[in-house]
C-alpha cells in the first residue's frame, strides 16, 4: 500500500510540473521574450517612419541642384554685344543714292536723261506721298501719281503762297547773296543763288510741306536763264503732258542724292512716266552752279566759294532740249515784261498783287512774249491774266 501511494504522489508531482501549476510557474511568465519583442517592433516602426519623412525632403534638397544648374545657363550675356551696335545706330546713315558730278561742257542745262523711269506700278493715280525726313532732318523724296485733274485744280490755284513756310531746309545757307553766274549758252544770271526747291512743284500740285524742301542753287530749279534745264526740264514736260491728257496721269517720283552726312544734296534723281508711255525717263538734275564751288557740307555761310571759273565753254557736248521748239512765238505776239514765279509756275503782270506775296528767290523777271512765256512751261496768272 505505501508503495502504491508512493506512485501515486510521484504521478501527481509529474503532473502538476508538466501543467506549469505552482509558484515557480507564476515567476517563469515573466521571462517570456516574445511578447516584449513584438511590443518592440510596433515602437520602433512609428520613429522609424517618422524619420523616413525627414529623409523624404533630403531628396528634394537633391533635386534643387539641377535647379541651380539650369538657372546658370542664363546668365548667356550677349547683352554688351547690343550695347555697342546701339551707338552704331545713333550715328545718321547715309541714304546711298548714287549721283553724278556736274560738267559745265557735258550738262550745260544742269540735267541729263540716263534712261527709262524707275517706275513702280503699286502706286495708283492720285497719289502724293511726301516721305519722312532723316535723322539729319533732310528731305528723302516724294512719290506721286498726278491726274490731269489734279494739275487743273493747281493750275486754277490764283494763290502765290510759295513763301508759306517759314523753316529754311536743312543746310540753308545762313547769308544767301546775290550772286553772278555766268551762262554757258545763254545770258547770264543775277539773283539769289539759292532756292528753297520743291520735289515737287506748286504747277504739279505739290505744297510747302518740310518734306518737300531743299537748298537748291538757281540752277538746279530751272537751269540757265531760258528756264529750260534744271528740274524745270521735268516739270514742264509734266504739265504739258497733263494740260494735254485730262483724263490721263503721270508718274512723278523725285529723290535726293546726299553724299554722307552732308546736309546739301549733290542733286536729284526724278522718274517719270506717263499711262501712255510716251513719257518715260529717269533725270538726274544737278545742284551745281558755273563759276561756283558748291558747299554741300553747310560749312559756309554763303554756302558755296568762288571758283577760277569765269567763262563757259563755246560749245556745249549736249544739244538743248526739244521743249525749246515747242510753243514758238509768232511775229504778231507783242513783247512785254512778266514776273515769273519759278516755284509756282506762273507769270505775272508786274502790278499783279501777288507780285508781293512771291518771296524774292522765287521772283524773276522776263521781258518776251505771252506765248514765249507759256512755251517755258508758266502758265498766266488767274488773277492778272497776262
Amino acid at each position: 500500500m505505501l508503495r502504491a501511494r508512493l506512485i501515486a504522489m510521484l504521478a501527481l508531482a509529474l503532473a502538476l510540473a508538466l501543467t506549469g501549476c505552482g509558484d515557480s510557474d507564476k515567476d517563469a511568465a515573466p521571462e517570456i521574450t516574445y511578447e516584449s519583442a513584438q511590443v518592440a517592433e510596433p515602437e520602433e516602426t512609428p520613429v522609424d517612419e517618422s524619420d523616413g519623412a525627414e529623409v523624404v525632403e533630403e531628396p528634394d534638397a537633391v533635386e534643387q541642384p539641377p535647379e541651380v544648374s539650369e538657372s546658370g545657363p542664363e546668365p548667356q550675356e550677349p547683352l554688351p554685344e547690343p550695347a555697342s551696335e546701339q551707338p552704331q545706330e545713333e550715328q545718321p546713315q547715309p541714304q546711298g543714292v548714287a549721283y553724278l558730278t556736274w560738267n559745265a561742257a557735258q550738262y550745260p542745262d544742269y540735267y541729263t536723261v540716263t534712261g527709262a523711269a524707275a517706275y513702280d506700278p503699286a502706286v495708283v493715280p492720285g497719289t502724293v506721298a511726301y516721305l519722312p525726313l532723316d535723322r539729319l532732318g533732310r528731305a528723302t523724296g516724294v512719290v506721286a501719281c498726278i491726274t490731269g485733274a489734279q494739275r487743273a485744280v493747281a493750275r486754277d490755284d490764283t494763290r502765290d503762297d510759295d513763301d508759306a513756310v517759314d523753316d529754311d531746309p536743312v543746310g540753308w545757307p545762313q547769308d544767301n547773296q546775290i550772286a553772278v553766274v555766268p551762262g554757258i549758252t545763254e545770258q547770264d544770271y543775277k539773283g539769289y543763288l539759292w532756292n528753297r526747291s520743291h520735289l515737287l512743284a506748286h504747277s504739279l500740285g505739290g505744297n510747302a510741306a518740310r518734306e518737300n524742301i531743299v537748298a537748291g542753287t538757281r540752277c538746279m530749279n530751272v537751269g540757265q536763264c531760258d528756264n529750260r534745264g534744271g528740274m524745270a526740264y521735268c516739270e514742264s514736260r509734266a504739265r504739258d503732258y497733263l494740260d494735254s491728257h485730262p483724263n490721263g496721269w503721270l508718274y512723278y517720283a523725285v529723290t535726293p542724292a546726299y553724299e554722307g552726312s552732308e546736309p546739301i544734296c549733290r542733286g536729284l534723281w526724278i522718274d517719270m512716266r506717263s499711262d501712255d508711255a510716251s513719257i518715260d525717263q529717269r533725270v538726274f538734275v544737278f545742284n551745281a552752279a558755273n563759276g561756283y564751288q558748291i558747299d554741300y557740307t553747310g560749312a559756309s555761310a554763303v554756302g558755296y566759294s568762288s571758283t577760277t571759273v569765269k567763262a563757259a565753254p563755246a560749245e556745249p557736248v549736249q544739244e538743248q532740249t526739244p521743249t525749246q521748239d515747242a510753243g514758238a512765238a509768232g511775229p504778231e505776239s507783242p513783247s512785254a515784261t512778266y514776273v515769273l514765279n519759278t516755284n509756282t509756275g506762273k507769270f505775272h503782270l508786274p502790278s499783279c498783287s501777288s507780285v508781293d506775296q512771291m518771296a524774292d528767290h522765287n521772283k524773276q523777271e522776263f521781258t518776251g512774249t505771252r506765248d514765249e512765256a507759256i512755251a517755258l512751261g508758266y502758265d498766266p496768272c488767274g488773277r492778272c491774266h497776262p
